[in-house]
């Protein structure tokens, strides 16, 4: 073979690599390293509304136009515990309902505590507020709240930053964010296993369980069961909560249950029939 054969042997074989590290790779390393290491999207900002706890906690969730928490931003050591949760392109609703369970067993939200809210502008707020209402009226919490307007430009000059264009303002604080959360270890991901969906099946109804005994419920049924099991963290982690087909009905005192996790392509399902004791893998038949 010439020279100039080699030559384009040798192209070729760079440019297979870097398609490969482009769409093989790289997709797959984004993908271990969870959901908080991507740089924000500008193009797709809609609003920013942050949360402060004791003045202490201190992030803010980012918001685009389909409705849903793209992105976090980190202000302090604490809220860094929120890092590569999955907490990103969820609903808003889903993404609130992931992140206080995390706060409260850190000890960073409970009772008695204040909190602030700052919007930079009203796009989405009113979803958000109403989200934000009915998670902390899921989990009792008492706590003393007051909102605020603060722009964009507001907290990108609370920060010393650039003001010159929103798409610098995100970046820079972007950057700062990043700066939090840095030396923070990279979880491992962990694939779901029968064994552990099954675990995980068992800690989800063992929790309806105790709502319904707490409430005194004794007949309810399936469509008017007012917690929704998607939004139910299933392990100390939050990496898996049951899919939208579950559900959970009560009779007789008794709660009857489908509970389904998915891992990628793969599903686990679970059908309780009155008690923890008497689960059988797959769909309910009634």
């Amino acid at each position: 073979m010439n020279k100039k054969g080699m030559l384009l042997e040798f192209l070729l074989v760079i440019v297979l690599l870097v398609l490969y590290t482009i769409f093989v790779v790289y997709p797959d390393y984004k993908k271990s390293q969870g959901s908080s290491d991507a740089f924000i999207r500008s193009d797709d900002y809609e609003n920013m509304i942050e949360i402060r706890i004791n003045d202490q906690t201190d992030f803010a969730y980012i918001l685009n136009s389909k409705e849903q928490v793209y992105h976090l931003f980190f202000f302090d050591n604490t809220s860094s515990i929120l890092y590569n949760k999955n907490i990103e392109y969820q609903s808003i609703e889903k993404s609130i309902a992931t992140t206080i369970p995390i706060l409260i067993e850190n000890q960073y939200l409970k009772n008695g505590d204040s909190v602030t809210i700052l919007r930079a502008s009203d796009t989405l707020y009113p979803q958000f507020q109403k989200s934000w209402d009915k998670i902390i009226l899921q989990y009792s919490l008492v706590i003393e709240t007051s909102e605020k307007v603060q722009t964009l430009e507001e907290k990108a000059r609370e920060l010393g930053m650039d003001t010159s264009s929103e798409s610098s303002m995100l970046l820079d604080l972007d950057f700062y964010s990043k700066e939090f959360a840095k030396e923070r270890p990279k979880e491992v991901y962990v694939p779901l296993t029968e064994e552990s969906s099954k675990e995980y099946a068992n800690s989800i109804y063992l929790k309806i369980e105790k709502m319904v005994k707490e409430k005194n419920i004794t007949s309810l049924d399936k469509g008017e069961a007012d917690i929704d099991l998607s939004l139910v963290p299933a392990d100390s982690s939050h990496l898996y909560y049951p899919t939208s087909r579950s559900w959970y009905s009560v009779r007789d005192g008794k709660v009857y249950a489908f509970i389904e996790f998915q891992d990628k392509e793969k599903f686990y399902s679970y059908c309780y029939q009155g008690s923890i004791d008497l689960r059988v893998k797959g769909e309910c038949e009634s």
